[in-house]
């Protein structure tokens, strides 16, 4: 049932789609779900019954990442103006690999999978362009956990074919 009531929880987009939730086991369910931080928030400011009740994380900060740290969000999709173009250096704290150069266009994916999937503060966002983020969505691997916190913040990531027709897989 925590699996079914995530994906409707993370899916919902209005009141109606909540409709198939059974309010006792949500409220069972809910600190094992393991929702988006953002989504945790506004369930449990929406339903006294549910606050305090889930594993509470730092602010705009999602599920735990495997090696015990939790991924982070952007605040604001207006805070994402990151270079389109020209040569990009990542810190070590980004990319500890041997060529932690992005020439952009060309390597812009693999650029973006490593911000997205290797952030630690907020302000490792400032690589990342919204306009190009909407266009690559679909197209970068990384973690489930953190796509979802993603597509549950920003809606226009949500069930996006980006640029290429690409669905998530």
């Amino acid at each position: 049932i925590d699996a079914l009531y995530k994906v409707i929880l993370n899916r919902a987009r209005d009141a109606g789609d909540l409709r198939h939730l059974n309010r006792d086991l949500l409220i069972d369910a809910w600190p094992r779900l393991r929702l988006p931080t953002p989504l945790r928030d506004q369930g449990e400011a929406r339903f006294d019954e549910l606050n305090g009740r889930g594993r509470r994380l730092d602010p705009l900060r999602g599920p735990m990442h495997g090696l015990g740290r939790q991924y982070v969000l952007a605040e604001h999709r207006d805070n994402l103006d990151g270079p389109t173009t020209g040569e990009v250096v990542l810190p070590l704290s980004l990319d500890w690999g041997p060529a932690p150069t992005y020439d952009l266009p060309d390597r812009m994916v693999t650029l973006y999978i490593i911000v997205l999937r290797e952030a630690a503060d907020i302000k490792d966002f400032h690589y990342l362009n919204w306009a190009t983020l909407v266009e690559v969505w679909p197209v970068p691997r990384i973690p489930d956990r953190v796509r979802d916190m993603w597509e549950v913040t920003f809606e226009e990531l949500a069930g996006n074919p980006g640029l290429w027709g690409h669905g998530r897989s």
